[in-house]
């Protein structure tokens, strides 16, 4: 029995999405595939566009066999973070052969090698970093700049989105000593950021965008899906017009912006410098240009500098938002990261795979939350804050749903694993 292991924000899935899965599998063989995907909110500190079970439920219709939840405390993270978060999670299956990751450039060795050298770090890149440090670049752009310069026969096109988080893949994996084989499958047609549809493929920046531009219109449910159509496999259109059509979407940023101000405003600067990246006094500034604003665009465009970019503002605010401190996030990685397997939900096909993962696995796994519950007083309080974490995140994140019946709390506990025929 082969296993793929992919990770993923599915936000949505789209046709990239289909070709990266299917291309995997062709080339590893692998006769199961496990999914490491977000929860509620997103690598750049963004709100997903429908739920964790909708979007677990679209990997499970294109060919994924279980999805797994990464928490909240590595989702919501620097690409460093995220990606030691997942692969803890895929190795902790005991049951994951190969990992399969986009990247612009396709070209594993010459990845491998850039992992490498950024994990030695020696002396001469050291200093490089210092330098593009010192000169206001936030440090995931210091070290991807310095990289540059000590590689200087590297293409340019290696410093992108996808390559430098699959970079971190590939120190997590050395950094843990797994044994999960990778491999990279180049990204086809479009880029991470790319808004442009080319053929029928694009971004899911690209089709969130598609999207807000027809919320913006004025456009009625289904009409407002038109536009993407032919750049997500249908089942994802039928799972979205379902979920719009039932007031649970789309989610924006934008959405938070009310609770996320009146929480900065009722908050001191000190209780703002305890949570997660706010360094160097950025909490008095956070907390000026909170009193400052008018709505959640005008306030990220007010702190954020060149060495504070947007991305990390607003995973600063989400951290703030779920009161998710420093001195958490050290508690969980002093406890060796993720505490539990949660399943979100399983194809049919994957249910013998749940057995294996259920004889090898070295971390709970977590099917019900209600049987959690009742045996939480043996868990550890690692355990407890990570998935308290989770459920706050669920219960505050359904607050945005357009439709008020679907805001009440507690969705944890009574949205099952869902499984899927297949």
């Amino acid at each position: 029995m082969k296993v793929l292991g992919i990770v993923a924000e599915y936000n949505p899935f789209h046709n990239g999405h289909f070709y990266h899965l299917h291309e995997s599998l062709r080339q590893t063989g692998a006769d199961y595939t496990i999914c490491v995907m977000s929860g509620h909110f997103l690598q750049r500190g963004e709100p997903a566009l429908v739920d964790k079970w909708v979007r677990a439920q679209m990997a499970l219709q294109e060919g994924v066999d279980l999805v797994i939840e990464l928490p909240f405390a590595y989702a919501v993270r620097s690409a460093q973070d995220f990606a030691y978060g997942a692969l803890r999670l895929l190795e902790a299956t005991g049951v994951v052969d190969y990992l399969s990751f986009g990247s612009e450039i396709g070209q594993i060795d010459q990845l491998r090698k850039l992992a490498e050298i950024s994990l030695e770090e020696p002396k001469e890149l050291k200093e490089l970093i210092k330098q593009e440090l010192s000169s206001g670049r936030p440090y995931p752009q210091a070290q991807a700049k310095a990289l540059q310069i000590f590689f200087p026969d590297f293409p340019t096109e290696i410093w992108q989105p996808n390559n430098i988080l699959a970079i971190e893949y590939l120190k997590a994996l050395i950094g843990i000593r797994s044994p999960i084989q990778p491999l990279t499958i180049k990204r086809k047609n479009v880029n991470y950021h790319d808004l442009e549809v080319n053929e029928n493929f694009a971004s899911a920046t690209g089709i969130r965008e598609l999207i807000r531009k027809g919320m913006a219109s004025k456009l009625a449910f289904p009409e407002i899906l038109n536009p993407i159509g032919p750049l997500v496999p249908n089942s994802t259109l039928d799972l979205l017009t379902n979920e719009f059509t039932m007031g649970k979407g789309p989610i924006f940023m934008e959405d938070f912006g009310q609770i996320i101000l009146s929480s900065l405003r009722k908050s001191s600067p000190k209780e703002i410098a305890k949570h997660l990246d706010v360094i160097e006094g950025l909490e008095q500034r956070i907390k000026k240009k909170a009193h400052q604003s008018v709505d959640l665009e005008n306030l990220i465009e007010g702190i954020k500098t060149k060495r504070y970019t947007r991305t990390r503002i607003q995973r600063i605010i989400i951290h703030h938002l779920l009161n998710f401190s420093q001195e958490t996030a050290l508690l969980f990685r002093a406890e060796g990261g993720p505490q539990y397997l949660r399943i979100l939900g399983i194809s049919s096909k994957g249910t013998n795979l749940l057995r294996k993962i259920k004889q090898k696995a070295t971390l709970p796994l977590i099917q019900k939350v209600t049987n959690y519950k009742k045996e939480k007083s043996t868990y550890s309080p690692a355990f407890e804050k990570m998935l308290k974490l989770d459920f706050l995140a669920s219960d505050l994140y359904c607050l945005a749903y357009p439709n008020l019946q679907y805001r009440k709390g507690g969705r944890d506990f009574y949205c099952s694993t869902s499984v899927y025929q297949r």
